[in-house]
Protein backbone atom coordinates (compact mmCIF):
# COMPACT_ATOMS: atom_id res chain seq x y z
CA UNK A 1 0.00 0.00 0.00
CA UNK A 2 1.12 3.55 -0.93
CA UNK A 3 1.47 5.29 2.44
CA UNK A 4 1.41 9.16 0.28
CA UNK A 5 -1.72 10.63 -0.90
CA UNK A 6 -0.03 12.62 -3.52
CA UNK A 7 2.68 10.89 -4.79
CA UNK A 8 3.60 7.03 -6.11
CA UNK A 9 6.97 6.05 -5.18
CA UNK A 10 9.53 3.16 -6.02
CA UNK A 11 12.69 2.93 -4.95
CA UNK A 12 15.68 1.60 -7.00
CA UNK A 13 18.07 1.33 -4.09
CA UNK A 14 18.87 3.73 -1.92
CA UNK A 15 17.11 6.58 -4.82
CA UNK A 16 13.75 6.63 -3.98
CA UNK A 17 11.20 7.65 -7.79
CA UNK A 18 8.40 10.03 -6.88
CA UNK A 19 5.26 10.06 -9.58
CA UNK A 20 2.96 12.64 -8.78
CA UNK A 21 -0.41 11.29 -8.71
CA UNK A 22 -2.39 13.97 -10.31
CA UNK A 23 -1.98 16.73 -12.41
CA UNK A 24 -4.08 19.10 -10.87
CA UNK A 25 -4.03 19.98 -7.10
CA UNK A 26 -5.26 23.02 -5.14
CA UNK A 27 -3.17 25.08 -2.98
CA UNK A 28 -3.37 23.30 0.04
CA UNK A 29 -2.99 19.64 -1.63
CA UNK A 30 0.09 21.67 -2.87
CA UNK A 31 1.25 21.97 0.66
CA UNK A 32 0.85 18.56 1.53
CA UNK A 33 2.48 17.07 -1.93
CA UNK A 34 5.43 19.30 -0.82
CA UNK A 35 5.39 18.15 2.70
CA UNK A 36 5.65 14.48 1.30
CA UNK A 37 7.87 15.40 -0.98
CA UNK A 38 10.00 16.75 1.74
CA UNK A 39 9.61 13.19 4.19
CA UNK A 40 11.24 11.18 1.34
CA UNK A 41 14.03 14.16 0.77
CA UNK A 42 14.73 13.16 4.62
CA UNK A 43 16.32 10.31 3.17
CA UNK A 44 18.72 11.95 0.58
CA UNK A 45 18.56 11.00 -2.97
CA UNK A 46 14.84 11.62 -4.55
CA UNK A 47 14.09 11.75 -8.25
CA UNK A 48 10.76 13.48 -9.05
CA UNK A 49 9.54 12.36 -12.28
CA UNK A 50 7.27 15.14 -13.80
CA UNK A 51 6.61 13.08 -16.81
CA UNK A 52 5.03 14.18 -19.90
CA UNK A 53 1.77 15.73 -19.25
CA UNK A 54 2.33 19.48 -17.56
CA UNK A 55 0.97 20.03 -13.93
CA UNK A 56 -1.50 22.18 -13.52
CA UNK A 57 -0.21 23.63 -10.60
CA UNK A 58 3.22 25.32 -11.13
CA UNK A 59 2.89 27.75 -9.00
CA UNK A 60 4.82 30.16 -6.86
CA UNK A 61 4.05 27.68 -4.07
CA UNK A 62 4.93 24.63 -5.83
CA UNK A 63 8.65 25.99 -6.56
CA UNK A 64 9.24 27.28 -3.18
CA UNK A 65 8.40 23.44 -1.78
CA UNK A 66 10.56 21.94 -4.72
CA UNK A 67 13.36 24.21 -3.29
CA UNK A 68 12.66 23.25 0.21
CA UNK A 69 12.84 19.55 -0.84
CA UNK A 70 16.16 19.96 -2.33
CA UNK A 71 17.39 21.61 0.05
CA UNK A 72 16.10 18.71 2.69
CA UNK A 73 17.86 16.82 0.47
CA UNK A 74 21.34 18.14 0.15
CA UNK A 75 21.43 18.48 4.10
CA UNK A 76 21.14 14.63 4.14
CA UNK A 77 24.21 14.41 1.08
CA UNK A 78 21.66 13.53 -1.17
CA UNK A 79 19.79 16.17 -3.98
CA UNK A 80 16.48 16.33 -6.37
CA UNK A 81 16.67 15.29 -9.67
CA UNK A 82 13.73 16.38 -11.63
CA UNK A 83 13.22 14.20 -14.49
CA UNK A 84 10.54 13.58 -17.39
CA UNK A 85 10.40 17.61 -17.52
CA UNK A 86 8.38 18.79 -20.85
CA UNK A 87 9.26 21.61 -22.02
CA UNK A 88 6.75 24.24 -21.49
CA UNK A 89 7.42 22.98 -17.70
CA UNK A 90 11.05 23.42 -18.19
CA UNK A 91 10.42 27.49 -19.35
CA UNK A 92 8.34 28.04 -16.29
CA UNK A 93 11.63 27.23 -14.28
CA UNK A 94 13.58 29.14 -16.82
CA UNK A 95 11.56 32.12 -16.22
CA UNK A 96 11.81 31.53 -12.98
CA UNK A 97 16.03 31.37 -13.11
CA UNK A 98 15.25 27.73 -11.30
CA UNK A 99 16.92 26.06 -14.39
CA UNK A 100 20.41 26.13 -13.07
CA UNK A 101 19.34 25.62 -9.37
CA UNK A 102 17.80 22.06 -10.15
CA UNK A 103 19.18 18.84 -11.70
CA UNK A 104 17.29 18.00 -14.58
CA UNK A 105 17.26 14.69 -16.51
CA UNK A 106 15.16 13.78 -19.16
CA UNK A 107 14.44 10.23 -18.22
CA UNK A 108 14.58 7.74 -15.36
CA UNK A 109 17.53 5.79 -16.27
CA UNK A 110 19.71 8.99 -16.74
CA UNK A 111 18.46 10.22 -13.45
CA UNK A 112 19.31 6.96 -12.23
CA UNK A 113 23.02 7.33 -13.49
CA UNK A 114 23.04 10.64 -12.27
CA UNK A 115 23.77 8.77 -8.41
CA UNK A 116 25.69 6.09 -10.40
CA UNK A 117 28.19 8.78 -11.42
CA UNK A 118 27.32 10.23 -8.05
CA UNK A 119 28.95 7.17 -6.15
CA UNK A 120 31.37 6.35 -8.95
CA UNK A 121 33.08 10.37 -8.15
CA UNK A 122 33.12 9.62 -4.22
CA UNK A 123 34.83 6.64 -3.89
CA UNK A 124 37.15 7.09 -6.42
CA UNK A 125 41.07 7.36 -5.72
CA UNK A 126 42.33 11.06 -5.41
CA UNK A 127 45.42 11.50 -7.69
Amino acid sequence: MNAYSYLLVESFGDVACARLVRTRLEEMEILEMGDELVHLAQHGKVILLLGPERPDFLYSVFLAKLISVRNTARRQGGELVLCQVNPITFSVFEACHLDRAFVFRPTLDEALGFWQNQAAQATAPVS
